[in-house]
């Protein structure tokens, strides 16, 4: 499969990745690069914003930095 084939075929399959990173640049970097593949993108800066996104969203593929923050709750 050549890779104009390989990108046309992540549209049609609905390849959706969500990035968690908190990283402003980090996080641009990589949604421009999946983007530029044909990968549907969601970029979330806080973990507990991503599990309650990941619902919504439905990603195929999650990739989170190492030390992701997680927002506490108000109480």
């Amino acid at each position: 499969m050549d890779f104009a084939n390989a990108k046309r075929e992540n549209v049609a399959m609905g390849k959706k990745v969500m990035i968690v990173e908190d990283n402003e640049f980090n996080l641009k970097l990589f949604t421009d690069l999946l983007q530029a593949h044909q990968f549907e993108v969601q970029g979330v800066r806080d973990g507990r914003l991503a599990l309650d996104q990941a619902h919504i969203f439905a990603p195929t593929l999650s990739l989170w930095t190492f030390n992701c923050p997680m927002s506490v709750a108000p109480t």
